[in-house]
């Protein structure tokens, strides 16, 4: 599906849409740039020989001729400047730099600290920005575990990191005087399928990553769906057993039984007095595909949630594809051959359920590429 807009009524100047067109479809001609945009050819010149010459594009050579002239071939420049991309989860967060073309250049881990994530952003940032230079660095994309009010802009419902009362993205882009975005980062995660995954063929689809909690991000017709407040596809609090209401913690029923900290906590709950050691949701599936019969047990319930919850998705949307991503999908084919099996005997015409081909950099590879689409806005003056 492609990301742009093929009308000319777009609100998209032609320079904007030409760079989505050079992302999506590059190294590509200005002749097929106006057959796919419905510019005319002199508007589409005129916006390439602009995007030439502020360097956001460059030639890379030439077509292969069939017996006319060979037409120049254009792609995005590398060398346009660069992005921040951050990830931040509940136990670890994930900054990158990111060049014009969405390429990682350079990616650092660390714990997220226990208070003050805000003042750690900015002083990492910094650190970033004094290695590159403050010319090199054009925005700065955060994705964050929990609901970012349209309205706003404060970050609510996020049990697994403590955030300040106050609008994220205006306190930084104050402090640090550098665009930043700031996104759910599970729709984060949707737009980066959107952008480099599965979605790139699809029209509507659903992302729902398990990982601490459980969220989904939703695509329809092509386009990111954050409802009126920001809080769509919060599927974590999908009712799927009526004695498991909202937790003390904030986390929903369906992420109460069904998500990577449920599975841990129940493993560890049933094994007391074992000695074994903290278990991971990846540790609890090995050990089921293995025989542990309490893994085993864990599993089959943890997956029989998982499936209501996506058999609920499924008939309020109709998506072509459930795209599965997060930390217990490390567990990979062991939770989603049982998971399609479930799903397929609660619905009538079940959908695709996918594995993520991001893996682990989904939510960071989409706050790169929503801080690179604000940087195309403000240079292109959208």
């Amino acid at each position: 599906m492609a990301i742009y807009k093929n009308n000319k009524r777009t609100s998209l100047t032609a320079r904007r849409l030409i760079l989505d067109i050079v992302d999506e479809k590059g190294p590509i001609s200005p002749v097929d740039m106006a057959q796919i945009s419905g510019y005319s050819q002199p508007a589409v010149t005129g916006a390439v020989r602009w995007l030439l010459e502020q360097g956001l594009l460059k030639e890379v050579g030439m077509s292969y001729s069939t017996g006319g002239r060979r037409a120049r071939l254009l792609d995005l420049s590398g060398d346009a400047g660069n992005v921040i991309a951050i990830d931040i989860g509940g136990t670890k967060i994930r900054i990158a730099t990111v060049d014009f073309r969405g390429q990682v250049l350079c990616l650092e881990d660390y714990e997220t600290p226990k208070k003050d994530v805000i003042c750690f952003i900015e002083e990492r940032v910094r650190e970033v920005i004094d290695v590159l230079g403050a010319d090199n660095i054009k925005a700065c994309g955060v994705g964050v575990p929990g609901i970012v009010d349209n309205k706003d802009g404060i970050i609510k419902q996020s049990p697994a990191v403590h955030f300040p009362n106050i609008d994220i993205c205006y306190h930084l882009t104050k402090r640090l005087e550098l665009p930043f975005v700031v996104e759910n980062d599970v729709n984060l995660a949707a737009y980066a399928e959107l952008r480099y995954g599965h979605g790139r063929e699809m029209g509507d689809f659903v992302f729902i990553a398990v990982g601490t909690g459980i969220g989904a991000g939703l695509v329809i017709n092509g386009e990111l769906y954050r409802g009126s407040r920001g809080s769509s596809g919060e599927v974590g609090f999908m009712m799927v057993n009526r004695d498991f209401l909202l937790s003390e913690e904030g986390y929903g029923c369906l992420e109460s039984l069904a998500s990577g900290k449920a599975i841990e906590e129940l493993y560890e709950k049933k094994n007391r007095g074992n000695h074994q050691g903290q278990r991971t949701a990846k540790d609890i599936f090995r050990l089921a595909a293995l025989g542990d019969a309490i893994a085993k047990k864990i599993v089959a319930e943890s997956t029989q949630y998982l499936a209501m919850g996506v058999a609920s998705v499924w008939a309020l949307l109709d998506p072509e594809a459930i795209i599965l991503g997060g930390g217990v999908m490390n567990a990979k084919e062991d939770l989603v051959v049982p998971l399609t099996d479930c799903v397929e005997k609660m619905v009538l015409d079940p959908p695709r359920i996918l594995l993520s081909k991001l893996e682990d950099n989904a939510t960071l590879l989409g706050a790169g590429a929503l801080a690179l689409g604000a940087v195309k806005d403000i240079i292109c003056e959208v």
